[in-house]
Formats: structure tokens, sequence, C-alpha cells
């Protein structure tokens, strides 16, 4: 770990909107039943300039690992895998860690929102690398793997280096009391923060350093603010910032913190991340667009009453629907949710033209039946315009699309009443 740093620390309390602006990872955990995990890796440059600082943070669920009863209580046990290669595929580093769980809790055993994280720091040449992180329950020896790659062969190519930043979740004790470290927000948040912290490492030659950060929604800035150090000298600090968020909203945000040295010299970092409400496909995007999109198994009624509310309650009307639809209602996931929406977003990255994909016909049968079991494609008939027979045998429908203008753009041949008690048919 970094000892005997300059920490230098700005607090910037700031209402959130109040300053106008004007204009991860390779997943091969596929198969079922395999323990799936997440991992993050914030890189600090270090002040020989020859190695980099990587921190670590893998996060895994509880409910990813299988538990037994032992001595009144429910224990599981995983262990955790890192490799470090070079280019070469030249082993550098490496780490085994074993966790154990314990708790007296069932629910908890199952429950996907108790989270246990492994933050694990290494020191590491600034070169080509890559890491590769294996996750092994120990009592049923599944195993998963991750891994991603990043080049640092020019990281200290200039006067000052900006470390990655960090979106800080809290600062935790070390199981033994020696200590905390630093928990960061992945890619998403489960609500709107009142505060969002954050840091990242500056390593800089020549002062004074104008410090500038940005906060972007849908990469459109949001908020803008910009402070400055006044030291001449050459800088290894930790820059802590925050800021208050009270507007911070669902969506997907984007957060740059630049700098720029004595020299002219100007280094930036960004992070992007998703808030992403509790509860909520992972696939939905923005509420009032999740709420139209409701509209094949929605009456008018309903979408009418959930999109005139506002945001607290129309997000309880948007849930309560789709608990009354949930298979499952006694687990934190709804399959039924989760199922609709990754198929309306299927529907958008192969069926949108004109119109979103979610809003022709073929995206409705799609996210209506699922993929059909048989597609008849007549492209170039020389008596009849194009067209296409999706079948889907078990349910015995099939549906006819026309491309009528020659764009494109299939329509069904006949209506078809989509008002329906909506069923899931994978």
């Amino acid at each position: 770990m970094k000892s005997n740093r300059w920490f230098f620390l700005i607090n910037l309390m700031v209402v959130f909107g109040a300053i106008s602006v004007l204009g991860q990872p390779n997943n091969k955990d596929a198969e079922i039943g395999l323990p799936k995990f997440t991992f993050i890796g914030i890189t600090s440059p270090l002040p020989d300039r020859e190695n980099i600082q990587v921190d670590l943070q893998i996060s895994l669920s509880y409910n990813e690992v299988q538990f037994l009863r032992t001595d009144g209580a429910y224990q599981g046990e995983y262990e955790v895998g890192i490799t470090f290669k070079d280019k070469d595929d030249t082993k550098i580093a490496g780490r085994i860690v074993k966790r154990v769980l314990k708790t007296e809790n069932y629910d908890k055993t199952r429950d996907e929102n108790v989270i246990d994280i492994i933050t694990e720091p290494f020191n590491l040449p600034a070169k080509d690398l890559k890491v590769i992180i294996r996750v092994t329950d120990l009592d049923t020896r599944k195993t998963s793997y991750q891994d991603d790659s990043r080049d640092y062969s020019d990281y200290y190519s200039k006067s000052s280096v900006l470390g990655d930043v960090g979106i800080i979740k809290t600062e935790s004790s070390t199981a033994d009391s020696a200590g905390t470290h630093t928990v960061f927000w992945g890619n998403q948040l489960p609500e709107p923060l009142d505060t969002l912290h954050f840091q990242a490492y500056l390593l800089g030659e020549i002062g004074p350093y104008e410090v500038q950060y940005r906060l972007l929604k849908d990469e459109t800035p949001v908020y803008y603010f910009s402070t400055k150090i006044e030291s001449a000298l050459p800088v290894d600090s930790l820059l802590q910032l925050k800021m208050a968020t009270t507007n911070m909203s669902f969506g997907n945000y984007a957060l740059e913190l630049s700098v720029r040295d004595g020299s002219g010299t100007t280094v930036a970092s960004r992070a992007k991340f998703r808030v992403h409400w509790q509860g909520v496909s992972g696939n939905v995007q923005n509420m009032t667009t999740a709420i139209q999109q409701l509209r094949y198994i929605a009456s008018d009624k309903q979408l009418n009453k959930m999109l005139k509310a506002k945001s607290d309650k129309q997000r309880k009307l948007f849930m309560d629907f789709w608990h009354a639809k949930d298979p499952t209602p006694a687990t934190t996931e709804n399959e039924l949710m989760d199922e609709y929406y990754r198929r309306v977003r299927f529907a958008d990255e192969h069926f949108s033209g004109v119109r979103e994909g979610w809003q022709t016909d073929m995206g409705a049968i799609y996210i209506l039946f699922g993929p059909p079991d048989e597609i008849e494609r007549r492209p170039f008939e020389i008596d009849s315009k194009p067209y296409e027979v999706w079948y889907y045998f078990e349910i015995n429908q099939q549906f006819v699309f026309i491309d009528f203008t020659g764009f494109g753009e299939y329509r069904l041949s006949e209506p078809f009443n989509f008002q329906r008690n909506w069923e899931y048919h994978p």
C-alpha cells in the first residue's frame, strides 16, 4: 500500500445543478450455476514512474455461494485466484485468497443484495498487462473466470499522471481490524445518492495544478466545477472530492476529472456509471421509456396513471405493476420483468430503423413471444413484396411480416391485439 504520501483533501459541497453548464471485462461465465462475480480495478501512479498500483475489488453475492449448515449456523467457502500476465503471457504477479462466509440467517444465504467484497492491491510494472480472475466455490467446486487487458506502456509519457477515478462507496475495516480500505462502486449504483464521493491519485512534476471535474448525464454536462492546487512543487497526491447530488435521477452518467499542470499538460480520467434502482431490470435505461414500453401488456389507464405520476410515485406504480406479475414474489429478482426488458433490448438492437425496435411490429411480437421456433424468409419474391413468417409451434401461432415500402420495415400482414394478459414464453 502507499505510504508517506501527501494527501491533498478537497472537500467541495456544492448543490448539484446550481451551476448551469452550456454546451470493464470479458466474462466467460456462460454456464448456469457457476459463481457469478464482478470486479473493478483502480490504477494509480507511483513515484518511481516505472510501476503502478492496481487495487482490485472483487464482489460476490452470498446467493452465488453454496452454504452448508454447521454448528447451528450456515457456512460457505470460496476461493479467488488472481493472475497478472504480460503480453508474452508470462506471469508477473499472482495471489490466492480464501473466504469463509458465516451467518445464522438462512435468508441471507439466498439474498443477492448481501455482498462479500475482496480488495487486493498489486504493485506492477507499467506495461501491457492482462489480469485473469478465477472464483471457485469450495463446496461445489464450480469455477468461473473473467479477464481484462490494458496497456500501461505510455502511462508515464507526460509530466503529470492522473490515476483512475474511483467512486467511493464506503470506508471499511479490514478483517483483522488493522486498518481500513476504500470500497468503490462499480458501474452500477442501486439508487440515486445524496452525495457523490470520488478520488484519484495525481502525480505531477510542475505546479500549480488546475483541477476540473464535471458530471454528465447521457453525455450531456449537468455540473461543472474547478479548483486549484497553488503549489509549484511536484506532487504525489490523493485528490478526494465530493459533490451534493440531490437532483441525481435514474440514468447513465459519466464523471470526468482533469488536471492541467504548470507546463500546460492536461491529463484526464473518466468513470462511467448508471443509477440503477434496486429491483428494476438492469436493461431499463430510462423510467419514462420503460413505462411507455409496457404498452403491449398494460392498459391505457395503467400507462396514463404511471406517466402522469411524479418521480417517487411513478416508480412505486411501476414496481407495483411488476410485483403483481412476479412469478417468485418471495425473491428479490423479478424474472418476468428481467425477461421482458431483455427482449425490449434485443428488439432495439435488431429491429430499429425509422422507429425504435420495440415500437415495430417485429419488435412487439418478439417482446410478447420471444424468439420464434422457425423463420421463413422470402426477401426476393417476383410477384410479391418481401416477407417473413415467424412460427411458434408450442403456442400454435404464426405471424406474417411484409415489407410494404421496400425500406426494410416489416409490418404485420393482419392486425394483432397486443392488449392481452401476457405470460412468459421462454
